[in-house]
C-alpha cells in the first residue's frame, strides 16, 4: 500500500488487516521501490498524487523492471476521475482504479481477487515442478532399464557367436538367425519406448505452453525459484534447474511473441535506428537459438564475411527476425539434421540465408506461411508466429 497520506494508509489497513494478509505500508514510491526490490507482493495498491514520484511514474518503473513488472497495479486516487487520466493509467500496466473515498467491501473483494490468483500461481508453479521431477524420474528409471537389458543381450549374443565358432555350419547358421530375431525384438522394443518418452515430452510441452499462455505472472516467480536451486550449489539438483530454466525461457518467448504480435498489429512497436555490426547481429542469433538447434541435434554451419558489414537499423529487432528464422529451420527439420546461416555483402547490397535440410513448404502453405498464428503442420511446438514476427519487422 503506497500513499503519502498516513491516515490514508490505516483506513486501508483497518478494511484489509483482518483478512490475514501480509500488508507492507509506505509513503512515497521511492519507499514502495525499494520494498519491491526485496520481497515477493501479489499486488501494489497506488496513490496517484504523491510528492517525488507520483503514482503513474512509480508505475511505470514498477513495470520497467523484470523483477516487478508482471505484479498487479490498483491506482487509488480522489481526483482526476476523468477518461484520459484513467486510460493513461491502464495504458501504463494498471489493471484497476479505485476512487476514494474507498469503499471497504469494494476493496476487500478487489483485493481477494488478486490475492487468490498470486495463490494459484504459486500453486501451479509447485505442480509444474512435481511433474517435472516426476518425469525426470521417469525417464532415468526407463533409460536405466534399458541400459540392463541392452547390456545383457549384448552379452547374451557375444556368447551365442562364441558358442557358433565352435560348432559346425549348421549350427553357426540357427543361432545366426536367433541372434538376428533378438535384434529386431530389440529394436522394436527401442522404438516402442521412444514413442512413449516422446508422448511424454509432447504432453509437457503442451502442459507448459497452455500455462504460459493462460499466465502471465507465473514467470517472475518461476525465475525467483529457479535462482534459488542454483544457489544452493547441489550437483543433485542441477538438471532439475536447467530443466526448469529451458522451460521457462521457452515460456518467456511465447508471451513475448504474442505481445510483439499485439504491437505490431496495433502500430505502437518501436524500432531503435543505431549502426552496428550485421556480423555481430549474426552471431547473436545463433546463441538466441543454439538451444532449439541442439535440442534437436542439429549442425549449424554459419558463414560470415571476415570484415564487419556496418549497417543502420535496429539490431536487437533484426537479431530477433534471424533468430526466428533459425528456430523454425530447427523446428521443422528432422533430428540430426543441417541448418545454415549465411551473410553475403558486396558494395551495393547484402543478403542473409537461413537454409535446412528439412521437411520444406508446401506448396499450398507458400502464401500463408507468413500470417500470424499458421502452422504448416500441428504438433511442432510454438504458437506459429515466428515467421509472421519476421516479416512484419523486416
Amino acid at each position: 500500500m503506497v500513499d503519502d497520506e498516513p491516515a490514508n494508509l490505516m483506513a486501508m489497513e483497518a478494511v484489509l488487516g483482518e483478512m490475514g494478509h501480509r500488508l507492507v505500508k509506505v509513503g512515497s514510491g521511492e519507499a514502495a521501490l525499494k520494498e519491491l526490490l526485496g520481497g515477493r507482493f501479489a499486488l501494489v495498491i497506488l496513490d496517484v498524487h504523491m510528492p517525488g514520484l507520483d503514482g503513474f511514474e512509480t508505475a511505470r518503473l514498477i513495470r520497467e523492471r523484470p523483477r516487478t513488472r508482471h505484479i498487479p497495479i490498483i491506482f487509488a486516487t480522489a481526483f482526476d476521475q476523468t477518461d484520459e487520466r484513467v486510460l493513461r493509467g491502464y495504458g501504463i500496466g494498471a489493471v484497476d482504479f479505485l476512487f476514494k473515498p474507498l469503499q471497504a467491501p469494494v476493496l476487500r473483494a478487489k483485493v481477494q481477487v488478486f490475492v487468490e490468483l498470486f495463490e494459484r500461481t504459486e500453486e501451479m508453479k509447485r505442480q509444474a515442478e512435481a511433474l517435472q521431477e516426476h518425469q525426470r524420474r521417469a525417464a532415468e528409471r526407463r533409460l536405466a532399464e534399458e541400459r540392463e537389458r541392452w547390456e545383457r543381450e549384448s552379452l547374451e549374443r557375444q556368447m551365442a557367436e562364441q558358442r557358433a565358432a565352435a560348432e559346425a555350419s549348421a549350427a553357426r547358421a540357427e543361432e545366426l538367425a536367433r541372434a538376428v530375431a533378438e535384434c529386431a525384438a530389440a529394436q522394436r522394443e527401442l522404438k516402442r519406448t521412444n514413442t512413449r518418452l516422446a508422448e511424454s515430452d509432447r504432453r509437457k510441452d503442451q502442459f507448459l505452453a497452455t500455462l504460459a499462455h493462460e499466465l502471465r505472472n507465473p514467470l517472475s516467480p518461476l525465475s525467483y525459484a529457479i535462482g534459488l536451486l542454483q544457489d544452493r550449489g547441489d550437483p543433485q539438483l542441477t538438471q532439475i534447474w536447467q530443466r526448469i530454466e529451458r522451460q521457462l525461457v521457452h515460456l518467456e518467448r511465447l508471451v513475448d511473441d504474442l505481445l510483439d504480435v499485439s504491437r505490431v498489429t496495433s502500430g505502437k512497436i518501436e524500432l531503435r535506428q543505431a549502426g552496428f555490426d550485421l556480423c555481430e547481429v549474426a552471431r547473436a542469433a545463433v546463441e538466441l537459438s543454439r538451444t532449439h538447434l541442439d535440442a534437436r541435434e542439429h549442425e549449424l554451419r554459419v558463414t560470415l564475411p571476415d570484415a564487419p558489414v556496418m549497417m543502420r537499423g535496429d539490431a536487437m529487432r533484426l537479431t530477433q527476425v534471424i533468430s526466428n528464422l533459425l528456430n523454425n529451420s530447427a523446428r521443422y527439420t528432422d533430428p540430426g539434421g543441417h541448418v545454415g546461416l549465411t551473410v553475403e555483402a558486396d558494395e551495393e547490397r547484402v543478403e542473409v540465408f537461413v537454409e535446412d535440410d528439412g521437411q520444406g513448404i508446401e506448396t499450398s502453405m507458400l502464401e500463408a506461411v507468413f500470417e500470424a498464428f499458421v502452422q504448416q503442420r500441428a504438433g511442432q511446438g510454438g504458437l506459429g508466429l515466428g515467421l509472421h514476427l519476421a516479416k512484419q519487422l523486416v
